[in-house]
């Protein structure tokens, strides 16, 4: 179970960083204007922390757990699939936090 938890979330993990072609402009320019406003203060670290956090704990780990909701899947998971997804979701909101 252990490994096949590893795996998935290595998968999910690799599928977020493909797609980062993808990602909306509008964010990517929201985000950039908070990075600059950081590093104007001297606070660069906390930048990329808020935007990290931001994007996973709003936008990604919502659509792990319920793909549904977000159009990813026609159903919603069984609960056995919702359970790993949403371990999957802790997992990848962890890394995105730095924890």
């Amino acid at each position: 179970n252990q490994s096949n938890m590893r795996e998935s979330c290595e998968e999910a993990f690799h599928q977020i960083i493909d797609s980062q072609c993808a990602f909306p402009d509008e964010l990517r320019q929201i985000f950039a204007a908070w990075l600059r406003e950081c590093i104007n203060r001297g606070k660069t670290d906390i930048g990329q922390r808020m935007i990290c956090a931001s994007l996973f704990l709003r936008f990604l780990c919502p659509a792990i757990m319920s793909p549904s909701l977000f159009n990813l899947t026609q159903e919603y998971p069984n609960d056995s699939t919702a359970r790993t997804l949403t371990l999957i979701a802790k997992v990848i909101q962890n890394l995105a936090n730095f924890t």
